[in-house]
């Protein structure tokens, strides 16, 4: 499959939580070997989205494809084969990292399989080299910081061996260190694998930063799709999240960076900010 060609396909897809909330009339070709970001405000229909992808509440209307077959044709270990899911929150369980890691293992087992296999052992060793957890691996979940049990569930999800990577929010709760550190591997797992990423991501400027393409959303419909620069105007900002910011271009990347503008500044520049 080229780069660009789509890997999975969202068509005309509309759920949600009847009678409260839906996403409706959603459109989405995300590219293959891309890092794609879900971004918008809170209640915009970001993790909706995200729940509908991975299967965790139903579509009502539409159909999510990949790689041109409909996903609710596929059971659950051979969408387990194409989609690997790595959630907000970390279980923190009394299991040691080595035998998490190799539960990604489990879509490819046989019938009535209890032992992993030397290339299932061989397959996790990889994932926990490449995510820096190694060293780590006989120690319990339990035992390990909040970074370090996300970094496990990252070499979970890779020891799937998925197509497409799905990452809820998974920067929040970390300090800037450990954000920029985790969107690095992120951004080094997608170009050295060609795996294709899709993250709901708050901040910004990291999403402006380290994204392909970014999915803006509001009030369960999508507001607009493109790359960062395409996206993350002001204008569009401005409109999904009513709040005043200026945007500029990083002088390093030549990606989108967004500087918010506090009450007392647009007090004291009033006259500019009424233009």
């Amino acid at each position: 499959m080229q780069k660009d060609q789509t890997i999975l396909k969202l068509h005309n897809i509309t759920s949600g939580y009847p009678p409260d909330f839906y996403i409706r009339n959603i459109n989405v070709d995300v590219v293959q070997g891309s890092l794609t970001g879900i971004i918008g405000p809170n209640g915009a229909g970001k993790t909706t989205l995200f729940r509908t992808i991975t299967g965790s509440i139903h579509s009502l209307e539409g159909d999510m494809l990949i790689q041109e077959k409909k996903v609710r044709d596929m059971n659950q270990r051979e969408k387990a084969r194409h989609i690997a899911i790595v959630t907000q929150d970390i279980e923190s369980a009394d299991i040691v990292l080595e035998d998490y890691v190799l539960m990604g293992r489990y879509p490819y087992h046989r019938t009535f399989q209890v032992i992993e296999t030397a290339k299932d052992h061989e397959i996790a060793e990889k994932y926990m080299r490449l995510t820096d957890i190694w060293d780590y691996r006989k120690k319990k979940l339990n035992q390990l910081s909040g970074g370090e049990r996300q970094l496990a569930a990252i070499a979970r999800a890779l020891t799937q061996e998925p197509e497409i990577l799905l990452l809820d929010e998974p920067t929040s709760h970390l300090d800037i260190t450990h954000q920029v550190q985790l969107l690095n591997l992120i951004q080094r797992l997608n170009e050295q694998l060609s795996l294709t990423v899709l993250m709901i991501i708050h901040d910004l400027n990291l999403a402006g930063e380290y994204c392909d393409y970014l999915i803006m959303m509001n009030e369960g419909t999508i507001h607009k799709i493109g790359t960062p620069e395409d996206v993350l105007t002001f204008n569009d900002i401005e409109d999904v999240y009513k709040t005043v910011v200026i945007t500029q271009t990083n002088p390093l990347s030549n990606r989108p960076a967004i500087f918010l503008v506090s009450g007392k500044v647009m007090e004291q520049n009033k006259e500019m900010f009424r233009e």
